[in-house]
């Protein structure tokens, strides 16, 4: 296999074509996140997005987004926004997650929501997890007759409190696409006041992670789209969440409500007016995202499995980070009770800033 890099843009449109077949062809790839829109999105708002177009005998047979950071490491296209990671190929490609790295000019690649179905990175997964799903395959009345069936009083709670806010402050209207100005202000304040109570690292702090998310939401067409979905009662917004959708699946992504309304869950409400809604669209699924909190175990009926993990290749950077793992097992043996986990926390503070830079 051979692989040559070119910058999301530079795709051809026989490319991009080709990219889309992969996709349809493997329900594994129907995430928006394997969307080459996502991708070139990413590349217009960011200078060290790429695409690794692997080839076989002349031929294209996949596509590997990644960023590229100093000193050679690979990050998943998107960054820590990246809630999906892989590679677009053939179905029967064959190729190996090291060498793909290596001909990328990388000699890192980390990953965190990687398929764990892609053969080629299962040697380099150090842990795996699940995304738990909203399965709407059948329609929403069999999935809400499902969410009953196993004892779930999600639906039952949401139909009352439903009922509740709409006696109590006013009519309840649901809006799929609701991409104004006003919208979007409203997330950003609700998500950054969360950000500060929960410790969260706040997104919205980098100026690229705004134009990315209007650069998605102005994308409107059958193959993928950026989704803004609001609920309001007497005209007053409650509740919000953006998101993006391929054909198929839509990721839940952002959600933000206006904590006034809180006893009435205007998020779960907004959550399963979007179920309710997405069959007409042909999509088959809500992808909730990495995390076992309460309200996704819940509402949801089913998952995909993610991996963890990472790709090193013998280089000064692969060297450093070994150092850097080296230091924080000394202090965890250390007795120095809390104070053992500071270097680790430390360490994960800058990380977690630089990916975003």
């Amino acid at each position: 296999m051979k692989v040559h890099v070119v910058t999301p843009r530079e795709l051809s449109a026989d490319q991009i074509a080709l990219w889309r077949r992969f996709q349809e062809r493997d329900r594994a790839l129907a995430s928006p996140y394997f969307c080459p829109e996502f991708t070139q999105a990413v590349g217009d708002v960011r200078g060290d997005a790429f695409v690794g177009v692997m080839e076989e005998a002349g031929e294209v047979i996949g596509f590997f987004p990644f960023q590229r950071r100093a000193l050679g490491v690979g990050k998943p296209i998107g960054g820590p926004l990246s809630d999906y990671q892989g590679v677009i190929a053939a179905g029967d490609a064959e190729w190996d997650g090291a060498d793909l790295v290596r001909q990328c000019g990388l000699c890192v690649y980390d990953f965190d929501h990687m398929l764990a179905s892609q053969s080629g990175f299962a040697p380099y997964h150090g842990a795996r997890t699940y995304s738990p799903v909203i399965d709407l395959s059948r329609g929403f009345d069999v999935y809400a007759r499902g969410r009953q069936g196993v004892k779930s009083k999600v639906i039952t709670d949401n139909g009352r409190k439903s009922r509740k806010l709409e006696r109590e402050i006013g009519r309840v209207e649901f809006r799929m696409h609701d991409n104004r100005p006003e919208t979007f202000t409203a997330l950003q304040a609700w998500k950054r006041v969360q950000y500060r109570e929960t410790g969260a690292y706040d997104v919205f702090r980098h100026r690229w992670t705004i134009e990315l998310l209007e650069r998605l939401c102005a994308i409107q067409t059958d193959d993928f789209a950026g989704v803004f979905s609001t609920l309001h009662a007497n005209e007053q917004l409650v509740s919000v969440h953006l998101g993006m959708r391929s054909r198929r699946v839509w990721h839940y992504w952002f959600p933000a409500y206006d904590r006034r309304f809180s006893r009435y869950s205007p998020g779960i409400i907004l959550i399963l007016k979007m179920a309710a809604h997405a069959p007409a669209l042909g999509i088959a699924a809500i992808d909730m995202g990495w995390g076992d909190t309460k309200y996704k175990q819940r509402l949801c009926d089913g998952s995909v499995p993610i991996a963890v993990g990472r790709v090193e290749i013998a280089s000064p950077a692969v060297g450093l980070r070994r150092a850097r793992r080296a230091t924080e097992e000394l202090f965890q043996r250390l007795p120095l009770g809390a104070l053992s986990a500071v270097p680790r926390k430390a360490f994960y503070r800058i990380e977690r800033r630089l990916n975003f830079i």
